[in-house]
């Protein structure tokens, strides 16, 4: 490919990343969701990082200005903000700006800083190159050497970080939520993780001043626009899966001895089952493709942790086989039920609360011991 050409396709590449995060940015603004704020500071720390090659040819009069918009320090918010989200969306009770918090900053804020003051961040080579920017005379290795090492221990520290929360939740899941699908165990931050393993080599291969491995200016860009869009695309279809706690209210004003709280503590319980019993039978919230233990818990004033425990300990059940084995139940009465003979399986099993055909078959032959169509066919032979 021509060299020309090769400027033409990376400038194209720019201008697909610059749009793409002010599309996300408005789009993401638009949905309430507390744990998308995260999601707005990601694509917005990367338009900054990635709108000076476009506007680099128009501000060759504005070096100061391409420095201060240029910062690499930005590509760092990155991997702190795909932590935060996950951590958000399955924590809904995590305080925002919390110390807690900002202390996932203080990698950006230290580069930020050091990079204004000396006023020469690192930008990649070829860049630097075409916007006439002086590189430092006093030890450029080691100006160089600095960031890309530093953004590799940040990076892979919080790639893992995430991956062990993703890995918790899918241990974990079961127990308040009644699906399987892939926005329910996060199983699509797998592959994103995996994305971004490589965005992470390719970006300090890109600003490191020795050429180990030659490598297309194109292919950086490039990556970082799959990886912004395959975050949008996923991030736009992700459900809640938590829902704001609900905290268990005990007489605590009179004095009360250990005995008398175990009473009182046992006479809530079996409030709690009483009500939660009657709203099962009477609601049948089980139908409702969406619904998760902090819904739940919600619809029937129980705190989610204690409803957890009541199905868990009543049941002998997690939420997840709790919810599935009623709409298994239902589904089998629509079975049974000849007004539905002329219903497919899938129907049926949408009906029931079920969305997926997966998880349908699953529930269905684990608390049956067949599979919906084997159950059909008995039901219509007798």
């Amino acid at each position: 490919m021509h060299p020309q050409q090769i400027n033409s396709f990376v400038f194209i590449l720019h201008i697909a990343i610059i749009t793409h995060c002010l599309y996300s940015i408005f789009f993401f603004s638009a949905n309430k969701q507390r744990f998308n704020i995260w999601l707005i500071i990601l694509f917005g720390s990367s338009f900054l990082a990635k709108a000076v090659p476009v506007l680099a040819p128009f501000l060759r009069n504005y070096q100061e200005l391409i420095v201060f918009i240029s910062n690499p320090s930005f590509s760092i918010l990155l991997f702190p903000c795909v932590y935060l989200y996950v951590k958000y969306l399955l924590d809904d009770n995590t305080v925002f700006l919390s110390k807690r918090t900002l202390i996932h900053f203080v990698p950006f804020i230290a580069f930020y800083l050091m990079f204004t003051i000396y006023g020469k961040p690192p930008l990649p080579l070829k860049l630097a190159h075409n916007i006439g920017h002086t590189l430092p005379q006093e030890n450029p290795g080691k100006v160089f050497l600095l960031f890309p090492i530093s953004y590799f221990i940040i990076s892979i520290f919080y790639l893992i970080k995430t991956f062990k929360k993703v890995k918790k939740h899918e241990q974990s899941y079961q127990q308040h939520l009644a699906d399987n699908s892939t926005f329910s165990t996060l199983s699509w931050l797998k592959p994103l993780l995996i994305i971004m393993l490589i965005q992470i080599v390719l970006f300090v291969l890109g600003h490191t001043p020795i050429p180990f491995i030659p490598i297309p200016f194109w292919v950086a860009p490039f990556g970082v626009l799959l990886l912004l869009f395959t975050i949008s695309f996923f991030a736009s279809q992700q459900h809640p899966l938590v829902e704001q706690t609900i905290p268990i209210s005990i007489d605590t004003e009179t004095k009360t001895t250990l005995h008398e709280k175990a009473i009182q503590i046992s006479n809530i319980k079996a409030k709690y089952l009483a009500k939660f019993s009657s709203y099962i039978k009477e609601y049948k919230p089980y139908l409702e493709p969406d619904i998760r233990l902090g819904i739940l818990a919600k619809k029937v004033k129980i705190p989610q942790q204690e409803l957890s425990k009541l199905i868990n300990e009543h049941y002998q059940q997690n939420f997840f086989q709790f919810i599935n084995q009623r709409r298994v139940e239902y589904a089998c009465e629509l079975l049974q039920n000849k007004a539905y003979n002329k219903y497919t399986l899938v129907a049926i099993g949408k009906e029931a609360g079920f969305n997926s055909k997966t998880t349908f078959n699953t529930s269905f032959k684990s608390v049956t011991g067949v599979s919906p169509s084997e159950y059909q066919k008995g039901s219509s032979d007798a």
